[in-house]
């Protein structure tokens, strides 16, 4: 969305691309910039996306705790 007084910009991607589209917006005066973290949509009744990103989860953590 573009306005005389404001524009609002809609980037989707992985946290390197979020972060340099922050960078490059940088220099022209944010007023506010907002993430948000992982988004699923599933079509199933049983929710199987939250027990495969808790997985995901224990495993990173777990193996970070290792080194």
């Amino acid at each position: 969305e573009v306005t005389r007084d404001y524009s609002v910009i809609e980037q989707s991607g992985h946290t390197e691309e979020i972060e340099a589209l922050y960078e490059e917006l940088k220099p022209s005066g944010i007023l506010q910039f907002v993430r948000s973290g992982r988004v699923a949509i599933t079509k199933s009744i049983e929710e199987k996306v939250s027990a495969f990103l808790e997985e995901v989860e224990a495993r990173r953590f777990g193996s970070e705790e290792m080194l």
